[in-house]
């Protein structure tokens, strides 16, 4: 065998295991990206059938933390 073909070897030993590796992080990430995105969906759907709502649990927020602190209810 000559260093040349040693060489090839090496690189086809170390180089095929890393990759596999890497292809498996690949499907591994891309699963969870879509994970991420549907859930960013499903948020964004819920925000779009009431735009309001997040306001008005401030709002709400808001005349409690109000009265606690003893001021005035607005009107």
């Amino acid at each position: 065998m000559s260093l040349a073909e040693i060489l090839r070897i090496i690189v086809w030993v170390v180089g095929v295991p890393i990759i596999i590796y890497l292809i498996w992080r690949i499907i591994q990430r891309v699963r969870e990206i879509e994970r991420l995105d549907a859930e960013v969906r499903a948020e964004e759907e819920a925000n779009a059938q009431n735009p309001y709502a997040a306001m008005a649990r401030m709002y709400e927020a808001q005349q409690l933390l109000d009265e606690a602190r003893g001021k005035k209810k607005r009107e």
